[in-house]
């Protein structure tokens, strides 16, 4: 775990922060915010959803935060107990200490977490960063997962050398590069003022991590027995669709894989799959 500032200054943090409770306040469903102490520093979470129903995990991507996932609130929300997590270390409300991406950190730091909010055991997807903390979490306390979904999920496989090259190359390029790369990893033709607004904050104030991230073992994927659906797209910047459907495959022959035609890495309109593999 590494104690660093993850913001350029601290005007820049307190501008994220307002921008995430302005996101928020557009939640179409009535919600609450949290937070639980753990060995890893605080961790932010966002409520919304059916009581009665299955607690649902759900963990966001790199440079990003709990609302990223406010478009699918609503379908979640109504066949779920949903409890959302700003991740260690990225632009959110939990702490801002970065766990390690060569240990068992981020499964801990699940379990820690979910200790905290009475969750035995849970539906989880993971998108992302998210999907890597989601594996590593039901590697090693598989029983916790019920079900788990991911989506363009991080430690599988190596990502492509092509994006690192497009990544160096557009944040050399100021706002042009910025939605340049957004162009890159949303889907043709989605238009949201308001994730522009993000993307150029990120890269105006926000300090991401540059180390690759860490694929799983084989042997830690193995340990997985829990129902798995990943969905991951043919034209994603990072992660060859056949690639990572193939070690998937492999090391977790009961999954389920649905490869999104054009689908690039950030995907939109999953959330009606997961819910149907989930109630399946």
């Amino acid at each position: 775990m590494k104690t660093n500032t993850i913001y350029k200054s601290v005007e820049g943090k307190n501008s994220v922060l307002a921008f995430y409770d302005k996101i928020l306040s557009m939640s179409p469903v009535p919600y609450a915010e949290g937070d639980v102490m753990t060995s890893f520093g605080t961790t932010h979470f966002i409520h919304f959803g059916n009581d009665e129903k299955p607690p649902l995990v759900l963990l966001h991507g790199s440079t990003s935060n709990a609302t990223a996932w406010i478009g699918d609130f609503l379908e979640y929300g109504t066949h779920f107990n949903c409890f959302v997590f700003d991740m260690p270390g990225e632009p959110g409300k939990s702490t801002e200490n970065r766990l390690s991406w060569d240990n068992d950190e981020y499964s801990d730091w699940l379990n820690e977490v979910l200790n905290a909010l009475n969750l035995t055991a849970v539906y989880m997807v993971g998108l992302s960063l998210g999907g890597f903390a989601a594996l590593k979490f039901a590697s090693k306390f598989n029983q916790r997962v019920h079900k788990l979904a991911l989506i363009s999920p991080g430690g599988l496989i190596t990502p492509k050398a092509s994006a690192g090259i497009k990544l160096i190359y557009l944040s050399t390029k100021g706002e042009k590069g910025i939605r340049q790369l957004m162009n890159l990893l949303m889907p043709d033709g989605f238009n949201s003022p308001e994730l522009t607004e993000f993307f150029l904050m990120m890269g105006k104030h926000f300090i991401p991590r540059t180390e690759a991230l860490k694929n799983l073992k084989d042997s830690e994927l193995e340990k997985i027995h829990c129902p798995v659906y990943m969905i991951t797209g043919d034209c994603d910047l990072y992660f060859d669709s056949r690639k990572i459907s193939r070690r998937l495959k492999e090391k977790i022959p009961s999954s389920t894989i649905k490869i999104v035609k054009d689908g690039k890495h950030a995907m939109v309109g999953t959330s009606s799959h997961v819910i149907a593999f989930f109630l399946a």
